[in-house]
């Protein structure tokens, strides 16, 4: 996009803001905002759901592999010490790119970009933000991190009263906000991005059997979980965010020791853990993350839970909030998946913005406004219309294709195949590989499209597992007009979880 109307960005991050408090707590002004704009559905956050970690990504769209950031605070090899509060980012900021195509721009209290591209830094809050669009000339983007849904989920938990008045405070402001878009006729130039970094679990989870504490004290373990407690005959350093972040001490890891630490952990009750492949794999640097990753299996806490408050970390904390509102975005429409390092590269083609290469996310065309081409559009029509018309019954079978699951990177695998006419498609069946354990997908989202680039949903939901070639058949009671099939699968079955098995998609067109 080279010509655009985007004049202004606004980016509002909502610190542990779950997607349903749109829909638990009605508040009104963000329920606008998703009717006018663009919802995602299936918003992910990066691994680990860890605040630093994500803030960095929303503002930079790269992975913690790339930025160097790889939680609240990680264990420093080289120094023999744990850092907090975590700024080396080393991927350029949204306002750094901004910036180098004659853009201003103002961040409140979001600490990522302080000192990094923009240029006025306010510690303060929403009154601020709308201090700076009743400006004469408003910063070009303005980025906005509110803590206050973070802090009252840890103390009181996601469904709570408490809850309720933070989510509709905010809501209020967010109105206001919009309300002087309006006023000063900004808005029809303005983009806007809700987002959230984490969401947030309740933390009243069962405690894994048995604890860490007995684990440890049975290998006779040297552990540190801070600065202060890092002995000389220390082996292994421990960093709690949800999940547990551990890693050996330099010089203390030895074989014969790790492998006595995983075969204990191996009997542990409700608990997974993640070594050095799987975390390069989610995206993940564990040089800095951590040599094993420990995260609770749904249900388990790997801390005994107070049963009120809340907490993240975990990859049931990954599913996050993600909205855009405003000039050049489509309206009214919902898309199924998208990850917090797809805003960036989606804000900077709306600006009309070449999107660098320190960038892992990717461009969601789906946000944008295009109009389809005509012809198919005319075509589209033609077909519906023809009800009377009677088409042989048909089935085609798509070619065999395998999803490879990149959990980390991406959290989901999408095909996209091209049937090579418009049809009326009737059905759609998924094809399990000849395999006697059961493949996936487990949650996924059928779409179809008459030109490939506009995409309408078909089905989504959980499919039961299928193996040993069976078919599903996923059917509608009125055909729907179609050229394109685009399947995602967001989680898979099977013990190798990296990978959903698919030999083949079946389409039949109706009569």
């Amino acid at each position: 996009m080279s010509a655009t109307n985007v004049k202004h960005i606004v980016m509002l991050m909502l610190d542990a803001f779950r997607p349903d408090y749109l829909t638990i707590y009605t508040p009104p002004h963000l329920q606008r905002l998703v009717r006018e704009g663009t919802w995602v559905a299936e918003a992910r956050s990066v691994f680990p759901s860890t605040t630093t970690t994500n803030q960095t990504s929303f503002v930079t769209g790269a992975l913690p592999a790339s930025t160097g950031i790889p939680n609240n605070s990680r264990y420093d090899r080289a120094d023999d010490c744990i850092r907090t509060k975590l700024r080396d980012n080393r991927c350029a900021t949204i306002a750094e790119i901004l910036g180098s195509h004659g853009w201003t721009a103002a961040s409140v209290n979001h600490f990522m970009l302080q000192d990094r591209g923009v240029d006025r830094y306010i510690s303060g809050g929403m009154e601020d933000v709308i201090s700076l669009f009743a400006e004469e000339r408003p910063p070009g983007l303005v980025v906005y991190y509110h803590s206050h849904t973070d802090t009252v989920g840890h103390a009181h938990g996601p469904f709570s009263p408490e809850m309720r008045e933070a989510v509709m405070a905010i809501d209020h402001d967010i109105g206001r906000l919009l309300q002087l878009l309006d006023e000063r006729d900004l808005a029809r130039r303005t983009v806007i991005v809700v987002a959230s970094d984490h969401g947030m679990i309740p933390n009243d989870g069962r405690p894994i059997e048995p604890e860490l504490p007995e684990i440890f004290a049975s290998l006779n373990l040297q552990v540190a979980a801070s600065a202060e407690e890092i002995r000389p005959d220390t082996e292994l350093i421990t960093l709690q965010f949800g999940s547990t972040f551990l890693y050996w001490r330099n010089g203390k890891k030895h074989p014969e020791r790790e492998r006595q630490l995983l075969e204990a952990l191996d009997q542990v009750q409700g608990l997974d853990y993640l070594l050095p492949e799987d975390i390069r794999r989610m995206g993940a640097d564990p040089d800095r993350l951590a040599d094993i990753v420990l995260v609770p299996q749904e249900g388990w806490m790997i801390r005994k839970g107070s049963g009120t408050g809340g907490l993240h970390g975990t990859p049931l904390a990954e599913h996050s909030t993600l909205l855009f509102c405003g000039a050049e975005v489509r309206k009214g429409a919902v898309i199924h998946h998208a990850a917090i390092t797809d805003v960036v590269p989606t804000l900077l083609t709306l600006a009309g913005v070449p999107v660098p290469a320190s960038v892992d996310g990717q461009v969601l065309t789906s946000v944008i406004t295009t109009e389809a081409p005509t012809d198919y559009r005319a075509a589209m029509d033609a077909v519906l219309a023809e009800a009377a018309v009677s088409l042989e019954a048909e089935e085609r079978q798509v070619e065999a294709c395998r999803f490879a699951w990149e959990y980390l990177s991406r959290g989901s695998a999408a095909f996209t195949h091209d049937c090579g006419a418009l049809l009326r498609v009737k059905a759609i069946g998924i094809v399990a590989d000849a395999e006697p354990a059961p493949v996936g997908p487990h949650l996924y989202a059928l779409e179809i499209s008459a030109d490939g680039v506009d995409f309408e949903a078909f089905h989504a939901g959980v499919l039961e597992p299928i193996a040993d070639g069976q078919t599903v058949w996923i059917k509608k009671e009125t055909p729907m007009a179609a050229r394109f099939i685009r399947l995602t699968a967001y989680t898979g079955y099977a013990g190798d979880t990296a990978t959903v098995r698919i030999a083949r998609l079946l389409v039949t067109s109706d009569e």
